[in-house]
């Protein structure tokens, strides 16, 4: 799929609130996933060299999948499949969050590589439209 770069601007979660914000990372998959093609779904931040995320989808329907925070991310990170694209939401996001993203979905016939997305962290005001829920970026 080549080496294309989607930024992404965060500054604070849609319908405001107190304290940190949210982020919003897409796992840009062209199509819906469905119960018979991903098998594994793995987050990376590309800094770190193991998943921040994995979705374990073998052995079970996609809405039964296993969801395994990293140990650094336990408690602040969840992935969203109820949307499409599916989203990585990140919560109590902060300066050091900034960085790039990506997703990886192994399927059943082989791997499904996704651009990176770069989050970049700014301040406190919301950047962007919120549309159900969803903060959607430039």
């Amino acid at each position: 799929m080549g080496n294309k770069k989607n930024s992404y601007s965060f500054r604070s979660s849609c319908g405001g609130g107190s304290g940190r914000g949210r982020a919003f990372i897409p796992c840009n998959v062209t199509n819906p996933l469905v119960d018979d093609e991903a098998t594994l779904i793995l987050w990376y931040r590309v800094d770190l060299p193991n998943p921040i995320y994995t979705l374990d989808v073998r052995n079970s329907a996609i809405k039964n999948a296993r969801h395994f925070p990293s140990d650094e991310m336990e408690g602040r990170a969840k992935f969203n499949l109820t949307v499409h694209p599916p989203l990585l939401v990140l919560s109590d996001v902060t300066l050091e969050d900034e960085a790039d993203y990506k997703c990886r979905v192994d399927l059943r016939g082989g791997q499904d590589a996704h651009p990176s997305s770069r989050l970049r962290v700014i301040g406190e005001k919301v950047v962007g439209t919120c549309l159900m829920g969803i903060l959607l970026w430039p």
